[in-house]
């Protein structure tokens, strides 16, 4: 009776040891790739923000002082083609602070209006420096939940454009 309760609780002992080990090498394949997950969506959210900022429909939209809106109207519409085009794409604002307005493919051609109910501009405002290509999570009393925008601009000019995430998005891929 004492060997085989010695040996069972040595087997039992060992067998959950060994569990133990095989959960957390899964446990670290499951973060390892949802590391790689955000790092490659990081990198494409990136990349297709500097492209963005380089278009010259972006370019006339962050450097005019006098807005055309006809002109305004073709190339946010170009914008909002490129947003809906995109699985993770939710806006994108462009702050022209000649004229000190935004323009985005989520509001009307009202340049006050940020396209998420003030959530941009109340941000902006509140920071004195903002990354630069980095996600950044901006809540408010207004927003739902919080969103993912990434911010390119010059310091010069102080223009921005502004790249938002879905959140459900980045959520349900993670």
């Amino acid at each position: 009776v004492i060997f085989l309760t010695v040996s069972s609780s040595l087997l039992y002992y060992n067998s959950e040891n060994e569990m133990l080990k095989m959960q957390q090498q899964a446990d670290l394949k499951v973060l390892s790739q949802i590391k790689y997950n955000i790092d490659n969506l990081n990198e494409t959210v990136k990349n297709m923000t500097v492209s963005t900022y380089m278009d010259s429909d972006v370019v006339y939209l962050l450097n005019t002082s006098v807005m055309d809106k006809g002109e305004l109207a073709q190339k946010l519409n170009r914008l909002e083609k490129m947003v809906s085009g995109s699985m993770f794409l939710q806006s994108i604002t462009i702050y022209n602070a000649n004229t000190k307005c935004y323009y985005s493919t989520k509001s009307s051609i009202n340049c006050l209006d940020d396209g998420m109910n003030g959530l941009l501009s109340s941000y902006i405002k509140s920071q004195k420096e903002i990354p630069k290509l980095r996600f950044i999570p901006i809540s408010g009393e207004k927003a739902m939940s919080p969103v993912f925008s990434m911010f390119i601009y010059e310091k010069l000019t102080d223009n921005k454009l502004i790249v938002t995430l879905k959140p459900s998005w980045l959520f349900d891929n993670i």
